[in-house]
């Protein structure tokens, strides 16, 4: 999908208390970031304007979220998404995370520590192609980002 740049957007996500520009900083830490650390993570990969994420992490309190995009608009589409969302429920922004980066460089923003439970790809092609040059399907990336006891599951909308 193509956007159209948004001035408001960089200053917005930069004066956000849930975004994070600097992911790498928290490869393996993610966990430090949010405020009930104890809570499983669950990332969506490419997540657009953020409807499906900001609908799920304010119903689900007890999960933290991490929602990846490349965009800057589409990020501040997000934020903003996310938001409204939890204003209308009365509900304060804590589970959550928004960070600006290319899904095909994933794995340096996250690993094995990170215990990533589940992870959430709508409409993207099926395999990525990592800076090593090497492609990879979703499912041996989530085999890599996930320790052996936990389950992942890809939902494709």
């Amino acid at each position: 999908m193509r956007i159209r740049y948004k001035k408001w957007a960089r200053p917005e996500l930069e004066a956000s208390s849930f975004y994070e520009d600097n992911p790498e900083e928290y490869k393996g830490k993610w966990k430090e970031k949010f405020e009930n650390n104890n809570e499983k993570i669950y990332i969506e990969l490419g997540c657009g304007k953020g409807s499906f994420i900001s609908k799920l992490a304010v119903e689900n309190q007890d999960i933290n979220y991490i929602a990846v995009d490349l965009i800057d608009a589409m990020l501040g589409l997000a934020k903003r998404n996310i938001e409204e969302t939890y204003k209308e429920k009365n509900k304060e922004v804590k589970n959550i995370y928004i960070t600006r980066y290319d899904i095909e460089r994933v794995l340096n923003i996250f690993d094995k520590t990170d215990n990533i439970e589940r992870i959430y790809i709508n409409k993207h092609d099926f395999a990525i192609n990592f800076q090593n040059g090497k492609k990879y399907s979703y499912s041996i990336m989530c085999d890599y980002l996930s320790s052996e006891e936990n389950i992942i599951s890809i939902i494709f909308e």
